[in-house]
């Protein structure tokens, strides 16, 4: 693996031990494999070092890992309850 691979990783493992706060608002309350994450974060990390020399994700490839993540984590009802919640209150009347 490519040293600025790595180094960006090892740079994401330790924010996310260090900062609660942060793993908090990007997984929410579900438990996420970090394993995992950091698997498919690496994964994008490589495509992009052999493609663009920056191995550093887009906000859009973060969201685009941890909304696949949180889809496999969910049930069908918390699928809608978080769908729910993204939107504005409605009525049915």
């Amino acid at each position: 693996m490519e040293v600025d691979v790595l180094i960006y990783i090892n740079t994401l493992k330790n924010f996310f031990d260090k900062d609660q706060q942060a793993y908090q608002d990007m997984f929410g309350t579900l438990t996420i494999d970090k394993d995992i994450f950091f698997d498919k974060v690496s994964e994008l990390a490589k495509k992009n070092y052999k493609d663009k020399g920056e191995a550093t994700l887009s906000t859009d490839q973060i969201y685009e890992v941890v909304d696949d993540l949180l889809d496999k984590n969910l049930s069908k009802s918390q699928k809608f309850k978080k769908i729910l919640k993204d939107f504005p209150p409605f009525s049915l009347n």
